[in-house]
């Protein structure tokens, strides 16, 4: 089984995966495997590939404020994910629980919030997404997280280039809109919660198959 865990930076989707990766079963599964979170490993290629590894200045700001390092980016990041979720396919059976974190859907969809101040046009989107067949991207069941209602919001954890946490807000519930239109499940807010929760729509999908 494949599920994926989507959502905004900063709002658990990670340390959800990494807890769900040291549990040895879990849901009835017998195997675990967690993908790379293909949004860092993107970072760190393109901050490379234009020298700011190697002048110690690593720091994400300087994609997200470049609009080419941006479409270079968010081009590597959902091929990234494309090549995760194939892979995951090939390993697919009875006994594995496959964990995605983060989908291609929800890539694009945050590439569409985030690229706002650069203004990016149709055709930049179109360069973007040309090549990838989203369509066929779908997990077994697609799981998302939002902030806590009662969360203090942290620029640095959501980048500091002008989303306050209204902003932010409205950022979720876009993506959320956008991306799922009830296809997807928001997870609760807790991480014991989410993880019960998971296990619980996993037996139910398990059931009805």
């Amino acid at each position: 089984m494949i599920i994926s865990i989507s959502g905004l930076i900063s709002t658990g989707k990670t340390t959800l995966a990494n807890e769900l990766k040291r549990k040895k079963q879990f849901a009835g599964f017998k195997k675990i495997i967690v993908s790379a979170e293909t949004e860092r490993i993107a970072n760190n290629l393109i901050l490379e590939k234009y020298g700011f590894l190697q002048q110690g200045k690593a720091n994400i700001d300087n994609i997200f404020n470049n609009k080419q390092m941006y479409l270079e980016h968010r081009l590597l990041q959902m091929k990234l994910t494309k090549e995760s979720f194939e892979h995951a396919k090939q390993l697919d059976n009875k006994d594995t629980l496959i964990i995605l974190d983060r989908g291609i859907l929800d890539s694009f969809i945050y590439s569409v919030i985030f690229s706002l101040p650069l203004q990016l046009t149709i055709e930049d989107f179109y360069k973007i997404i040309k090549e990838l067949d989203v369509s066929s991207q779908k997990p077994d069941i697609m799981f998302y997280t939002q902030l806590p209602a009662n969360d203090k919001y942290e620029s640095d954890g959501v980048r500091s280039e002008g989303f306050d946490k209204k902003e932010f807000r409205e950022s979720e519930n876009i993506m959320s809109d956008l991306m799922f239109g009830g296809r997807g499940t928001l997870l609760p807010e807790g991480l014991e919660n989410r993880l019960n929760f998971i296990e619980s729509e996993i037996k139910k999908l398990k059931h009805n198959f």
